[in-house]
């Protein structure tokens, strides 16, 4: 008995998993006017195993950009530690720089902004796990290395969000506006000159 509820559980949480994937699909694809029917189509279940895991297609779509936000950051970023602050920097930058251009964090990004501020709590969201976490993982590494003396004290909070600034400069815009994306060579040119400036500015 015990073996079957464990089995219907795992059942549940995978047939949720294939939707909220297949939902994120179908969302970056044709947006919020996606129905139900096409999400239950792309996730291989009948309409009704979506309505038992979300009671409408709002909640569906508030946990899908959760989702995607979580995804992206969580699993990509990481302080690099043991080395030197610029190689940390850069390693850092450079992970950020590759992550954004990539297909996915486009069609992301352009889902996000066409339909999340229609929903104010959950654009907080985003910001808070999104790019609000990035920046305060940031400033706490720049904390480390002004309480060590290698850096000089400025608000680290403002440095961040200018830093990752820099990183990006016009390079998602343009992707973000079809008009290709930065090579390899261009975006390691972008990144040494965005942790070259910093380092350059804050030493103490």
């Amino acid at each position: 008995m015990a073996t079957a509820r464990k089995t219907s559980k795992d059942n549940q949480l995978n047939s949720r998993d294939r939707i909220i994937k297949a939902a994120a699909k179908v969302f970056i694809r044709s947006g919020y006017v996606s129905n139900l029917d096409m999400i239950a189509k792309e996730a291989g279940v009948v309409r009704r195993t979506v309505f038992n895991q979300f009671k409408n297609k709002e909640e569906l779509f508030r946990t899908v950009i959760q989702f995607l936000t979580e995804e992206q950051i969580y699993s990509h970023f990481k302080i690099v530690e043991g080395v030197n602050f610029r190689d940390s920097l850069t390693s850092f930058a450079r992970e950020y720089l590759d992550f954004i251009l990539k297909p996915q964090s486009i069609h992301s990004h352009r889902l996000s902004v066409m339909e999340v501020h229609k929903h104010p709590d959950l654009a907080l969201l985003v910001y808070e796990r999104g790019i609000g976490h990035l920046q305060m993982k940031l400033g706490e590494m720049f904390k480390k290395e002004i309480a060590a003396g290698r850096l000089q004290k400025f608000d680290t909070d403002l440095a961040a969000a200018r830093f990752l600034s820099g990183v990006i400069g016009s390079s998602r815009q343009r992707a973000l506006l079809g008009l290709g994306v930065d090579s390899p060579k261009v975006r390691a040119a972008a990144v040494k000159a965005a942790v070259d400036e910093f380092v350059r500015g804050n030493a103490p």
